[in-house]
């Protein structure tokens, strides 16, 4: 006769438990009043067995939550910690069976966080065993938990037929059976907007990737580890990338490579002061299509536009200005702002054409008019022993440097008369040269 009434207290046999996600384990020679302590995840279902009058408690709380006077009881766990798993049978040591089913799904942790440039892959037991490729119902239903990788990173899960250590509350509470599986990896990226290139992705089975929710690649198929190179997407400063990946049975393997910018940057005069009557020097930049990451792979194509702004924050397409390289045209004082925009195209895996564009760094161009004004002299009498000289500019920046009668006068302010010593009689005085603080020369 055995005594199968619910009971407590008592100590721990063995160390604590982890279970495998839809697999079996025992822990033996458990006598009355003693217990087996089992990590455990809120929403997971677990089924323990071959016990008498299994008794379950929280042992955070020491409360009883589920018993049962049979040899088997199904148990949802209503929080995430360590549950106190008894055998109450007053006769003979039991050997308890347990297991988290494929059941539930953990209601813990938040299947949408996300690494910062860094990756949180949430882990997830397949509904069904089929070699093919799962729908999203039957990959994404039954959450187990998650777990990190840097934002370059290969995984191979331990191998097939391994139990992969899975967290939920940043601690391991459970482990995923790596056949049959699938994992949502997450990573929100801040690097700077742009073009970018992915050196490559390399998956055994399926995969597939979304930039802030559009399908950018798409190989969603059973396959042995295949790798696929030169992803391109376009980031905005601040992108969700979804990293999407499912295994059925054998080799077990997901890889990402590192993200590269695309090089479209102004290189040549890109800080100039310009003077009416002469002209910008041409403004180059990079040959995107024939610079890394871009160049070593074929089927790229490149487009340019250019830019131009009045106050480096709103910028307006220039028309016809689609070249590489480009020479402004200006007639009007001020300070203009240019940059180069380059469409990158591109078909990744999947046949999905992607176009992304890259914003280059800005090219600076001022320009100013040439200097003028008008020049007077001052009537004098005979015997006095200075003069003035006024000049009063019209255009451009003093100080004024002015070329008077061959002598040159520096530092002229405008309207400020020049003193100079009076000439003996009647002198007739020519303004030939003026030239501004910003070196512009007249004539």
């Amino acid at each position: 006769m055995s005594l199968q009434a619910q009971c407590s207290g008592g100590s721990q046999v063995g160390s604590l438990q982890t279970p495998c996600n839809d697999q079996s384990n025992n822990v033996g020679a458990i006598s009355y009043t003693k217990y087996i302590a089992v990590n455990v995840v809120k929403g997971v279902n677990y089924k323990f067995s071959n016990g008498s009058g299994i008794t379950l408690y929280n042992d955070a709380t020491n409360t009883q939550v589920a018993y049962t006077s049979g040899s088997s009881i199904s148990y949802t766990s209503e929080f995430t910690g360590i549950l106190r798993v008894y055998s109450c049978s007053f006769w003979w040591p039991q050997t308890i069976t347990f297991e988290a089913t494929n059941q539930g799904s953990n209601t813990e942790d938040n299947q949408s966080d996300c690494g910062a440039d860094s990756w949180i892959g949430h882990m997830y037991k397949r509904m069904d065993s089929n070699a093919s490729a799962p729908s999203n119902a039957n990959a994404f239903t039954s959450y187990v938990g998650y777990f990190t990788e840097s934002e370059t990173f290969s995984e191979n899960f331990g191998a097939s037929q391994n139990c992969f250590a899975t967290y939920s509350a940043g601690s391991n509470r459970i482990n995923t059976y790596t056949e049959y599986f699938a994992v949502k990896f997450c990573n929100q990226s801040v690097r700077p907007k742009g073009a970018y290139i992915i050196s490559a992705i390399t998956a055994d089975d399926g995969v597939r990737l979304s930039v802030d929710g559009t399908l950018v690649m798409n190989k969603w198929v059973q396959q042995s580890a295949t790798t696929y190179s030169k992803i391109l997407f376009e980031h905005s400063g601040n992108s969700q990338l979804l990293l999407e990946y499912y295994e059925s049975a054998g080799q077990n393997q997901i890889s990402f490579g590192t993200m590269t910018r695309v090089n479209n940057n102004l290189t040549s005069n890109i800080s100039q002061v310009v003077c009416s009557g002469s002209s910008p020097s041409q403004i180059g930049g990079t040959n995107t299509l024939t610079t890394s990451p871009v160049s070593s792979t074929s089927g790229y194509s490149v487009s340019y536009q250019w830019q131009i702004s009045t106050d480096n924050i709103n910028f307006t397409n220039i028309s016809g200005a689609t070249s590489m390289n480009y020479t402004p045209t200006l007639s009007t004082n001020g300070t203009y702002y240019y940059r180069r925009i380059a469409s990158v195209s591109y078909t990744n895996p999947g046949t999905i054409p992607i176009v992304a564009n890259d914003i280059s760094n800005v090219a600076t161009v001022v320009y100013y008019n040439k200097p003028n004004g008008t020049f007077t002299g001052s009537t004098i009498c005979e015997g006095e022993s200075t003069a003035q000289l006024l000049f009063t500019s019209s255009a451009g920046i003093g100080p004024f440097s002015l070329v008077i009668n061959g002598i040159t006068y520096n530092n002229v302010t405008s309207g400020v008369p020049i003193q100079i010593t009076a000439p003996t009689s009647t002198t007739i005085y020519n303004l030939t040269k003026i030239t501004d603080s910003n070196g512009c020369v007249n004539p």
